[in-house]
């Protein structure tokens, strides 16, 4: 019986895959010999099937054939499927066989050599290494580092075909994901520790990376990753009884070392106070990081003109800054995945996020990360949500004859919520005569008089005003706003674009240079100091400015420029930017005086920006009046 024979015999007969080392072994050959058999065997018509595990042959009553295997690793990149190879090195104790591999994706030898050029790179980012023998494969570096890598791709969002998440690593050790989240709610609660929906996910994630170290490489923490967390506190206590409870049921080792690296986790990333009770802040917190929070708010009112004085924003934003700084002074990272959502949704929000980050950094001295940054966002997000735009809001008085009757059926409350707030009725007269134009934008007329307003607007209704005129003044008042916004940025805009800063295929070799020429060119015309480039260079170095829409909006991060001005250079060509390709730049110089108003600007260009088809317009604009009039007639 030749060697072919012979392998389809063991493959016939074993009832779970075998690996090309154990099949190399009972016919007594090579590795690769057994890998040139498969491949034989296979181009004959044989159903042979490859897994984590190895190969296994498919019987011929079975109509699956290897091509539909394929389909399980249809990845949609190169690199989804280097982020599967580096979760199959991840989770292979003693590393994987390079050969398998190609052979379980199906992909060839070739090919995974220069995919794992590509995960050397990766994994070097956290620090690690790949160790190579024999075409095995397996990661080398400390246990912190490699906690970090897996910690990475849990947090992120990237769609894998087979990836690696919370879910599938609780898969992965038979424990579910449910009974470990109820079991660090309950230990949490035991001790009277709170933590935000993201700080609760960090904690789990935490939890399951490092019972999956113990359980795949049987690696317990031979000393604390962090600094020690006394054994009395409250945190030690609430990791103690979280371990206990898993042991329960995932029986493992755990060592004092492994408990101490989670009570420092749970200690950076909990607080002992109840947002939502009513806080205390001078008695959780120093009054020093209280009184900067306040300058805060003081400081991004004056930089911005936007207002973040609000109870809730200071006692969760002190004691979020509070645990920040505790992270940051022991080198703790806190991950999410929002961080490009937030930037390319809320641009403005992340600025102000932005500019906080460089006055932390200024007075404790520590560097943010882009998820700090983002965190950040999201509270200032949170307190802008709840303040009013009033610019947003027209002023209307209520003319109708009969409102005291009227009133039993409808307040003034009712009817302005009604409106849904782009129109707000200030006050209720009898007559048109009545009606002072200085304190409004719009009468609402509800009385059965032909008089007209010509000095406002104004929409009739009926004397009862029914729900078919709500809808009418709604839609009069979207069309009035959207008018009044249209003239305002007109006249805006046109000031805030020079024409002589208007060019068209102009290209540089790096991001650097580009925006090191634009921000001469506007100091050069007087418009903005000499270390208005140092700024703007700044500020790119913190996050890039590009956006998915191949835009990017360099800009400085303090307000120096003598007036609000922009330059604006499309090109044909697109140019690297970040993670996005770009043809449209618009530098961004803002004038302190002037905030208000590029507040505005800024927020009306970003919606246009937002539109595919309003970009490709502007892309194909010949000059500076082309391109003015597409941005004011676009909405």
């Amino acid at each position: 019986m030749n060697n072919y024979k012979k392998l389809i015999e063991i493959l016939k007969n074993s009832n779970k895959s075998i690996s090309a080392k154990q099949l190399a072994e009972l016919l007594s050959v090579s590795d690769r010999s057994i890998r040139n058999y498969i491949k034989t065997l296979r181009d004959c018509g044989e159903k042979i099937i490859a897994d984590e595990n190895g190969y296994r042959l498919v019987a011929s009553e079975k109509t699956q054939e290897p091509d539909d295997e394929t389909n399980l690793f249809n990845f949609a990149s190169s690199e989804d499927r280097i982020n599967y190879i580096i979760e199959k090195i991840i989770l292979a104790n003693s590393g994987i066989d390079l050969y398998d591999l190609a052979d379980t994706i199906y992909i060839s030898y070739s090919t995974i050599e220069k995919d794992i050029i590509r995960v050397k790179k990766k994994i070097a980012l956290f620090n690690l290494h790949l160790n190579r023998k024999n075409g095995i494969v397996k990661i080398i570096g400390n246990e912190k580092d490699k906690r970090s890598l897996i910690s990475h791709y849990l947090s992120s969002d990237s769609a894998v075909s087979m990836e690696l998440t919370v879910e599938s690593l609780c898969n992965f050790l038979k424990v579910s994901q449910a009974f470990i989240q109820s079991t660090i709610s309950a230990a949490l609660k035991k001790e009277n520790l709170y933590a935000s929906d993201y700080a609760f996910r960090s904690i789990l994630i935490h939890v399951i990376i490092n019972i999956a170290r113990i359980k795949i490489s049987q690696y317990l923490l031979e000393k604390p990753l962090y600094d020690i967390v006394g054994f009395d506190t409250t945190e030690h206590n609430c990791a103690k009884t979280i371990y206990e409870k898993i042991i329960e049921r995932c029986p493992m080792e755990i060592n004092e070392f492994e408990i101490q690296q989670l009570a420092f986790i749970i200690a950076a990333k909990t607080s002992s106070i109840n947002i939502n009770q009513t806080i205390d802040l001078s008695k959780v917190v120093d009054s020093n990081l209280i009184c900067f929070v306040n300058n805060i708010i003081q400081k991004v009112n004056d930089v911005y003109s936007i207002d973040l004085n609000d109870e809730d924003f200071v006692s969760f934003f002190t004691l979020h800054l509070s645990n920040m700084l505790f992270r940051c002074k022991h080198n703790m990272s806190f991950t999410t995945p929002l961080s490009d959502e937030i930037f390319i949704q809320n641009p403005l929000i992340y600025d102000v996020a932005v500019y906080v980050t460089q006055q932390i950094k200024k007075s404790f001295g520590y560097h943010l990360s882009r998820d700090e940054i983002t965190l950040i966002s999201l509270h200032i997000g949170a307190v802008l949500e709840k303040k009013i735009d009033e610019s947003n809001t027209l002023k209307a008085v209520l003319v109708i004859n009969n409102y005291y009757n009227y009133h039993s059926q409808y307040s003034l409350e009712v009817l302005n919520k009604k409106l849904n707030g782009n129109c707000k009725i200030l006050d209720v007269m009898n007559t048109i005569d009545d009606v002072n134009p200085i304190y409004y934008d719009l009468i609402i007329n509800a009385t059965d008089s032909g008089k007209q307003g010509d000095f406002l607007p104004m929409v009739q209704t009926h004397a009862i005003i029914t729900d078919r005129d709500f809808d009418k003044i709604r839609n009069y008042c979207e069309n009035l706003l959207s008018k009044n916004k249209n003239q305002d940025f007109k006249g805006k805009l046109q000031d805030f674009i020079d024409p002589r800063l208007f060019e068209r295929n102009h290209y540089e070799n790096s991001i650097e240079q580009m925006i090191q020429y634009m921000a001469q060119k506007i100091i050069e015309m007087g418009f903005a100091p000499e270390e208005f480039t140092a700024s703007v260079l700044e500020r790119e170095a913190i996050t890039h400015t590009s956006f998915d829409n191949k835009v990017a909006i360099p800009h400085s991060i303090v307000c120096s420029t003598e007036k609000n001005i922009s330059f604006i250079i499309i090109n044909e060509k697109p140019m690297k930017w970040g993670l996005f390709d770009v043809q449209l730049i618009m530098m961004i110089g803002v004038n302190h005086n002037q905030r208000k108003d590029f507040k505005y600007i800024y927020s009306n260009l970003l919606e246009r920006f937002e539109d595919q088809n309003i970009v490709k317009r502007l892309l194909n604009s010949r000059n500076y009046h082309e391109f003015i009039e597409i941005l004011i007639s676009s909405k």
